[in-house]
């Protein structure tokens, strides 16, 4: 079930947000999941642009993440450049792929 992002930056001080946003101007719902959301899917607003966004609190180190994008899942960069993101995406076990980003 999609929640909304629970943005706390008080609850861990090791934490640092994180802009992500996805391009789809034909789309009706996107969202975010990643480790640092427990996969589960966050809702993501749309703007007037087609630019959906949404701003998470993420702690140092590598993650993975991907958007649902209309109920298909979707493995493409989408994060401010503030952070390292390679690129490349990382084999799952479910046969696809996650967008990998690195912390600072």
């Amino acid at each position: 079930m999609p929640q909304t992002a629970a943005i706390d930056p008080g609850a861990n001080t090791h934490t640092v947000p994180v802009f992500f946003c996805y391009e789809a101007k034909e789309a009706d719902e996107v969202f975010l999941a990643g480790d640092f959301t427990d996969w589960y899917p966050i809702v993501m607003l749309k703007g007037w642009d087609g630019l959906w966004t949404v701003t998470m609190f993420v702690t140092h180190g590598r993650h993975e993440y991907k958007f649902l994008v209309d109920g298909q899942w979707e493995c493409r960069a989408g994060h401010d450049h503030s952070y390292r993101d390679h690129n490349w995406p990382s084999p799952n076990t479910y046969g696809s792929l996650n967008q990998v980003l690195y912390v600072d």
